[in-house]
């Protein structure tokens, strides 16, 4: 029997590992379910699962004081993008062209997306040394800030195309 954290762990995992798209540079078709979660090149987990989950309503609250417009489409790409964890790593970096293409089943460049929107720090934050941005952007606020940004306000969800619901 699990208990119930190993179960959402577990999920996560799951979720994670068929659902978490590109964030920001283009997000991207789910990854292919027979392909490894390893990265071929580095040898770690492509999804780092999450460990911190926000529920709807604490998402819609985060939504509300980020001023975002159309609250229901933020929430529902923070679940589909990283299941309301907070934590959740995306991280392709080191993949080449046709391992990305593999994973993602579809042309992909290599991100380092991090938290409920899965903000692409490589894309989002380039100036930012990559690892100061991750723990940065794992950071409820800090992550609801930058997709307010990059969405103005909810009322432009480009970045997000192939997620939103």
């Amino acid at each position: 029997m699990r208990t119930r954290d190993e179960s959402g762990l577990l999920l996560l995992v799951v979720v994670g590992a068929v659902v978490l798209g590109g964030g920001l540079q283009g997000a991207r078709k789910r990854p292919r379910v027979n392909f490894s979660n390893v990265n071929p090149v580095t040898g770690k987990p492509i999804v780092r699962a999450g460990t911190q989950k926000l529920s709807r309503a604490e998402l819609q609250v985060l939504a509300v004081r980020h001023g975002i417009v159309d609250v229901k489409t933020a929430v529902d790409i923070a679940m589909r993008e990283s299941g309301g964890y907070v934590d959740v790593v995306v991280d392709t970096r080191e993949m080449k062209p046709d391992q990305l293409e593999a994973y993602w089943g579809a042309k992909a460049q290599p991100e380092y997306s991090v938290g409920l929107w899965q903000i692409n720090v490589l894309a989002n934050a380039p100036d930012m040394n990559p690892e100061v941005a991750i723990e940065y952007f794992k950071d409820p606020d800090a992550n609801a800030d930058m997709m307010a940004k990059l969405s103005s306000h909810g009322t432009d969800w480009h970045a997000w195309r192939k997620v939103t619901p």
